[in-house]
């Protein structure tokens, strides 16, 4: 009985063990129906041998196993042996390559580096080949890919400029003769006369002495003229006509001559008047005041209806300013306002100081916007032809060259140099906020100018970097306590920095690294 009991209690285990061995099988066949299909086995090969295989398992004389070889891994390799053969690449230091195949010091293979399927032959960079991503890859990666488009480029040279006045617009005013000022009609500076208004009068004994043989020319040919001899009303008229003359070339005004032949008595003071329009810009005499045609000027009339701009661009800009080039004017106190002009002189010779071209820009100045001292932002847009252009970002700076990467379709991507056009919007644009224009250094500039990282500055541009005192040739290394090592970074540290608070910023000026604090403006 005793045993009957036992048996019984074990036979309940054992109908529980034969629904769960039927549970589980149950649950197998519903995953096994939706798992992917088994993998093909080719064949299988020799772990420490490639070259030994076997169409069935098998074991080496180590007892290890052979390792299985798949479809899919097979078509791979063998798709990767049809492949081009660029170099090979140590593969313990990759800067290290060879044409062939070779052995490192330790005795392994160099790697060898494929070029793209389908990728044309010749391109690239030297040194860099093709790589194959997966499109996983590339998402997990963060990589966006962008249309490289042809467009008319135009790339923008920003400077500051200096308003003055047109040289060929300035008049300098004279007495022709010894004499004293008895009344002065303009008498302040920067007061507008227009031609033919009267400047001052002036007595002179010289004047009166020519009005007098005026007169007494024209009494004469008055006689001369009832002669029956041609030679003496001739001469009679010539008398008259080179005392006239002499009056002119004493600046005396011809409707005063027409009075003086009107009433026949001479003119104790003279009214000279202004040979051109514009403002008194000097002024060099008074009432009572003798003057002398030695003197100066007595004043100096400048017409302001146009006027210059002069400008200083750097010497790697020399070459994109030509004559008769466009440009764009604005004024620190009405950035809104854009007045247009023109190129009209590039000085033939450099600053040797500041290594800089001054150029001049003509201007039409009609509401006198345009003053002659004030500062001005003068935009010049040069280099209009067509180019290729890609994102700034997708530029490799490493500072010896730049470097893109060219889809080729599938998963491939290759290594490109840009070419110089469609740099011409990436390393030549100004960083909006700080308003200045920056490329990376070459390893000998950092080495020359003992500094371990930074980005030298080309130009700078009216804002707040030009504020805080940074020029151009100095090296910004720090910016808010952030490292900087190339222009893309910069950038990206400045993009995130609160506007309207001080920021420090570490910059290299020869051998001496000092701190200045810029405040960023508003916006990216």
């Amino acid at each position: 009985m005793q045993s009957s009991r036992s048996l019984h209690w074990m036979a309940v285990p054992a109908a529980l063990v034969v629904v769960l061995v039927l549970l589980i099988t149950g649950c197998g066949g519903g995953a096994q129906t939706s798992a992917p299909p088994a993998r093909k086995v080719l064949f299988y090969r020799n772990p420490m041998n490639p070259k030994v295989t076997s169409p069935v398992p098998a074991k080496d004389e180590m007892g290890m196993d052979y390792v299985p070889v798949y479809a899919d891994e097979a078509a791979l390799q063998s798709r990767t042996e049809s492949r081009k053969v660029l170099f090979y690449r140590n593969p313990m230091n990759p800067k290290v390559t060879s044409p062939v195949p070779a052995k490192d010091e330790m005795g392994m293979d160099y790697v060898p580096v494929y070029a793209a399927e389908g990728a044309p032959e010749g391109q690239g960079v030297p040194g860099l080949a093709a790589i194959e991503v997966a499109p996983e890859g590339l998402r997990l990666a963060g990589v966006q890919v962008e249309s490289a488009v042809r467009e008319r480029l135009a790339r923008t040279i920003r400077t500051v400029g200096t308003v003055v006045p047109d040289e060929t617009r300035i008049r300098h005013f004279h007495t022709r003769v010894t004499g004293w000022v008895e009344k002065l009609y303009v008498d302040f500076t920067g007061q507008y006369v227009r031609k033919g208004q009267p400047v001052l009068s002036l007595y002179s004994p010289q004047l009166l002495a020519s009005q007098e043989e005026y007169l007494q020319a024209r009494a004469t040919a008055a006689r001369f003229a009832v002669s029956d001899i041609p030679e003496v009303r001739k001469g009679g008229e010539e008398l008259v006509q080179a005392a006239r003359r002499r009056l002119q070339l004493l600046d005396v005004p011809d409707d005063l001559i027409a009075e003086i032949e009107r009433t026949g008595q001479p003119r104790r003071d003279i009214t000279l008047l202004a040979h051109a329009s514009g403002y008194v810009t000097a002024k060099g005499i008074y009432e009572g005041q003798q003057v002398d045609p030695s003197m100066m000027d007595l004043f100096t009339i400048t017409d302001l209806s146009t006027v210059w701009v002069e400008g200083q661009f750097y010497e790697y800009e020399a070459r994109a300013v030509h004559l008769g080039d466009e440009a764009v004017v604005t004024l620190p106190y009405d950035p809104g306002t854009r007045l247009a002009g023109r190129v009209s002189y590039i000085d033939p010779t450099l600053d040797p100081q500041s290594r800089t071209l001054r150029v001049r820009f003509a201007f039409a100045n009609p509401s006198l916007m345009l003053k002659p001292g004030m500062f001005a932002n003068v935009e010049l847009a040069v280099d209009g032809h067509e180019g290729v252009v890609i994102p700034a970002s997708a530029v490799i700076d490493t500072g010896l060259r730049k470097i893109v990467f060219v889809s080729l379709g599938g998963a491939y991507e290759e290594p490109e140099s840009p070419q110089a056009a469609a740099l011409s919007k990436i390393a030549r644009q100004f960083m909006t906020r700080l308003h200045i224009q920056v490329q990376s250094l070459t390893p000998r500039a950092m080495k020359e100018m003992d500094i371990h990282r930074g980005v030298l500055i080309l130009a700078v541009a009216p804002g707040p970097a030009a504020t805080a005192g940074i020029r151009p040739g100095m090296v910004i290394e720090q910016i808010a306590q952030e490292p900087v090592d190339t222009p893309a970074q910069l950038q990206k540290i400045v993009a995130k920095l609160p506007a309207d608070q001080p920021v420090p910023v570490l910059v290299r000026q020869g051998k001496a690294s000092i701190y200045v604090v810029i405040t960023l403006p508003k916006g990216k």
